[in-house]
């Protein structure tokens, strides 16, 4: 299967489109350091599978693999997951999402807060 057949689907969505895949496929996943191995592996194999470069690991104090800046992952994604394999899972999928927006320069939206159940009168 040929690149253009590969990401046919994602040049088509008006959020990619093909300037966003030519992004990708030029870019180079960020990984947080603080990764687990069930998280680097699910970012690679979200990242890869995207279109980016699987990144050339390094190490530098603070620094994920590549060498760029640890990707944000926020305290209440941290706390969804109480298995480790779930929570290394979560937070390789969430990582490397994080970097594909941010190299189509897309913002993440808001979490929804959760909203009180409708009140039922008697």
């Amino acid at each position: 299967m040929s690149s253009s057949e590969k990401f046919a689907r994602q040049r088509q969505l008006v959020e990619i489109g093909p300037a966003g895949q030519e992004r990708l496929q030029a870019s180079t996943l960020r990984l947080s350091a603080d990764l687990d191995e069930w998280g680097v592996t699910c970012a690679l194999l979200y990242g890869t599978a995207a279109g980016m470069k699987a990144p050339v690991p390094v190490s530098k104090k603070g620094r994920g693999l590549g060498g760029a800046p640890p990707v944000h992952i926020s305290a209440s994604l941290r706390e969804a997951f109480r298995h480790p394999v779930a929570r290394g899972v979560g937070w390789g999928a969430a990582t490397a999402l994080a970097s594909a927006l941010d190299v189509l320069n897309i913002r993440a939206p808001k979490a929804a807060k959760p909203q009180s159940p409708p009140q039922v009168s008697s």
